[in-house]
């Protein structure tokens, strides 16, 4: 039995998502800082720089827009920049959700390879068709699951939580991990397990 969950790629697009937007937020304020009158730099971003807390934020531009906003009265004087955000965010996780499967090795085929693999075979499949079938199960499942991964951490943004949306949702997202690992393996009390899973 092989599980196919809704998160199955697990926290690893919010993972790629943050990088990515720390690279083009770190290229467009390098950019705004050394050629500020260029427009096309501006587009990408204009940045403001607070000398209280010595970080910089995006005031215009691609960059601004998806960024989460600033506070919770920016979200209905700028609601543009909250429909961006809210909408990008998801989005890129899906795309890089199904982008994952064929880097680290999960998707349809390498799974069909890995239970060829192991001489374990579905019943009523031959080895040419398991790949379609667990094609149309692992996908839309990673796809969906990086959406509502996206989905959660841009809530988390927007209502403020503690911490970031992401940063919360790798932390759960470990955490489960290590206590499904555990309790695979006979390390979690049964007690305790019982109370978990």
């Amino acid at each position: 039995m092989y599980p196919i969950k809704l998160f199955y790629t697990g926290g690893m697009p919010i993972i790629i998502y943050a990088a990515f937007m720390a690279n083009a937020y770190l290229i467009s304020q390098v950019l705004y800082s050394m050629f500020p009158g260029v427009k096309l730099i501006r587009f990408l971003g204009e940045w403001e720089y607070s000398e209280f807390t010595g970080y910089a934020r995006p005031t215009a531009g691609l960059a601004y827009y998806f960024s989460p906003p600033q506070s919770t009265v920016s979200i209905f004087t700028d609601p543009v920049n909250l429909i961006v955000f809210a909408s990008s965010v998801p989005i890129f996780c899906g795309i890089a959700s199904r982008m994952w499967l064929n880097v680290s090795g999960t998707a349809a085929r390498d799974i069909a390879r890995q239970l060829k693999d192991q001489q374990m075979t579905m019943r009523g499949y031959r080895d040419s068709t398991v790949i379609s079938v667990l094609d149309k199960y692992i996908t839309p499942c990673a796809i969906v699951g990086g959406v509502v991964v996206g989905a959660i951490a841009v809530t988390g943004e927007i209502l403020g939580a503690v911490g970031t949306g992401a940063g919360i949702i790798l932390a759960v997202t470990t955490i489960y991990q290590n206590f499904e690992t555990m309790y695979r393996e006979g390390g979690i009390p049964p007690e305790l397990a019982a109370a978990l899973f």
